[in-house]
């Protein structure tokens, strides 16, 4: 029988081997046996077992499959940069053979004779509507305004659908001031200013804001497209679109149209500096061919998109439902008015005063010029 110390001195050995072990004799156990390989049969960098061989051979096919997938990197580069220059010799066909075809129904109006023209046609139209742009370096009140296109539409009556392209540059103020042979109290300057003849325009901001600033024209009976594309929707209504977006998916034009009308928009980036081109192609003693193709080409799409546009907007009005009615209007019947109409014309006037005002629109506040008027349904 042991005694009472021996007893306590057994145990305090016990805890000693037990517990208080060195840490690194379990790791010098442990080690190796992670350290071991699942055995294989053969391999052909080496014997039977051959961990080093295994580390090599996975290395060299690591660096065999980057070598690849560099190779197939530079080759899938080699493609896209090969189609990257089809497209462009593509499209620079489909311009040069835009441009060899003669543009009909445009009409450049570059002296005085011609200005009084066209003011005598305008002013000899049954039903007069005037689908107008502009263009010009920085256009608005801080640059300036050197094209003008007018088209006019042959369901104005009595005449062709005619594009007009004016250039201020050459002719100046005297465009908006000369008159008529017919017609010697009239000029561009009143009929822009008739509220009995309607103007329709695209995004109206920036064209009203250089008019009245440069030549003193307040424009009047504008409505405005971009407008009228907005409240023709039946989904979201926040954001507003961009004019050569709505042409490509509303105007009902054919593949081959819409190549030649992406060409032909492409000449807009030789007078945008952040796409590589310069304001010089806008100052000029003679225009350039390819500039009255795109202005003349530009503007005439707008009848179509006009019409598609006033039909949705004639379908939205007769929703039977009425949730895009005023709550006085719960169907659009004979005698009741559509309100969206009246929106339109409202919200394109206010667009007209807020360019007249001394603030005029900040064109670099890109959230309020993009943002629709009306933001929910």
């Amino acid at each position: 029988m042991t005694s009472f110390n021996t007893q306590r001195t057994l145990m305090q050995r016990s805890n000693v081997s037990r517990t208080n072990r060195p840490i690194a004799s379990h790791r010098w156990k442990a080690t190796p046996q992670r350290a071991v390989r699942p055995k294989t049969t053969t391999f052909r960098h080496g014997g039977d077992n051959d961990w080093y061989a295994r580390e090599g051979a996975d290395r060299e096919a690591t660096r065999l499959d980057a070598k690849r997938w560099t190779k197939q990197f530079a080759l899938t580069l080699m493609k896209r940069e090969k189609r990257e220059r089809a497209e462009k010799e593509r499209q620079s066909a489909l311009l040069a053979k835009a441009l060899a075809e003669p543009m009909k129904n445009a009409m450049l109006v570059d002296t005085l004779d011609d200005v009084r023209y066209l003011v005598d046609l305008v002013r000899s139209l049954v039903t007069p509507t005037l689908y107008v742009d502009a263009e010009g370096e920085n256009l608005s009140r801080d640059g300036s305004l050197t094209i003008l296109q007018i088209h006019i539409d042959s369901t104005c009556g009595g005449i062709e659908s005619t594009t007009f392209v004016v250039d201020v540059q050459v002719l100046g103020t005297a465009a908006f001031l000369t008159c008529g042979k017919t017609n010697t109290e009239s000029n561009l300057k009143n009929i822009f200013e008739d509220a009995l003849i309607p103007k329709i325009l695209w995004d109206c901001r920036m064209d009203s804001d250089a008019l009245f600033k440069h030549f003193k024209i307040a424009l009047n009976g504008v409505l405005d497209l971009q407008l009228l594309e907005v409240a023709s929707r039946f989904h979201s209504m926040y954001k507003l679109s961009g004019y050569g977006k709505c042409v490509e998916e509303h105007a009902g034009l054919s593949w081959q149209d819409c190549q030649v009308m992406s060409a032909a928009r492409a000449i807009k980036d030789r007078f945008i500096p952040s796409k590589g081109g310069s304001w010089d192609f806008l100052t000029h003693k003679q225009m350039h061919p390819e500039m009255f193709r795109y202005c003349a080409g530009d503007v005439q799409y707008m009848p179509a998109l006009y019409k598609r546009y006033s039909k949705m907007i004639n379908d939205k009005g007769v929703c039977a439902e009425g949730f895009y009615l005023d709550e006085e209007a719960h169907f659009f019947a004979p005698g009741h008015e559509n309100v969206w109409i009246t929106r339109i014309v409202e919200e394109s006037a206010a667009r007209i005063q807020q360019s007249m005002s001394d603030d005029g629109w900040d064109r670099s506040d890109w959230r309020a010029m993009t943002k629709s008027p009306w933001p929910f349904r």
